[in-house]
């Protein structure tokens, strides 16, 4: 059974933002470029913006990252009252592109980069 809400989408948005605001005195946003991440993360930084406060920005660099979501992420850790925090850090991951290794070992130590 749908039950229909009397306020639309952004408002109830800005409902749970004020929630989240109140609750907490800092507050992060995990970002991986993609549109529901760069959409979610505008918000919320218009959100804090309106009301005097600042968002951190959390992005988990993989290392094997394509070009435009490097560029993306730039873009976002640049707005204005926000903080940034881009890690970069030695992890294994599962690895579904080969046959003959189970895992990639993105940022090690001692191995080959693929982009600085």
């Amino acid at each position: 059974m749908r039950v229909y809400q009397t306020i639309n989408v952004l408002e109830a948005m800005n409902v749970r933002f004020k929630k989240i605001f109140d609750r907490h005195e800092h507050v992060i946003v995990s970002v991986s470029s993609g549109k529901d991440s760069t959409l979610l993360a505008y918000l919320a930084a218009d959100y804090a913006r309106r009301h005097g406060r600042k968002i951190s920005l959390f992005f988990l660099d993989q290392e094997a990252e394509y070009i435009a979501t490097i560029e993306q992420i730039r873009h976002m850790m640049s707005w204005p009252d926000t903080i940034p925090l881009w890690y970069q850090i030695p992890i294994r991951m599962t690895n579904a592109t080969s046959y003959t290794d189970s895992f990639l070992s993105a940022w090690g130590e001692g191995e080959e980069w693929m982009r600085e």
